[in-house]
């Protein structure tokens, strides 16, 4: 009678491939059957969910004073109320004879404070293409705000709160609305 061993890999070793269609992690799997999901995809990707989550990180609380908002808005001259004009929007607003506020303090501390309970997404990459509804612009982000129990903050809010607390912050096209670098 002979012994024989049979080596069985530790369990953090384990290879996530699909021995059914041969598909390796990141990779697309052609074979539907939930059973089969299950079995070989279900742990790998539960595993990069838990992975990803834990990279995420919140923006750091601090206390915005008007310094801060005064220097912040001397250093972006397009910053307003209503969002982040570019040259033909300001133009336009000009020649309907728009005239700018600035956001208020006590709305920024506002947005300020919802900011640091939401994830951050990481930083714009410079070329890089953006799926639509990727990350939120500050248009949707001030009404998330404000649905969350906040009385009404104004988009330039928003969009100062963010800079100042360090969010990337992405210009869109001919549009006041920027994207925030957040996970809605």
């Amino acid at each position: 009678m002979s012994i024989t061993t049979v080596a069985v890999p530790h369990p953090t070793a384990i290879d996530y491939s699909c021995r059914t269609c041969g598909a390796m992690a990141g990779q697309p799997c052609w074979w539907r059957s939930d059973a089969h999901r299950a079995q070989f995809h279900a742990p790998r990707e539960r595993a990069e969910a838990e992975a990803s989550r834990k990279q995420w990180h919140r923006p750091a609380p601090r206390v915005i004073t008007q310094a801060d908002l005064d220097a912040l808005l001397a250093s972006e001259p397009d910053l307003d109320d209503w969002g982040l004009a570019t040259p033909p929007l300001r133009a336009r607003q000009v020649r309907a004879g728009y005239r700018p506020t600035l956001p208020r303090l006590a709305e920024v501390e506002r947005c300020a404070q919802w900011l640091t309970g939401c994830y951050l997404a990481g930083p714009f990459k410079a070329g890089r293409r953006f799926r639509a509804g990727s990350y939120p612009s500050s248009y949707a982000a001030k009404h998330m705000v404000e649905r969350s129990g906040h009385p009404y903050v104004s988009n330039g809010a928003l969009i100062a709160a963010a800079l100042l607390l360090g969010v990337d912050v992405r210009r869109q096209d001919d549009s006041p609305n920027p994207l925030i670098g957040i996970r809605a």
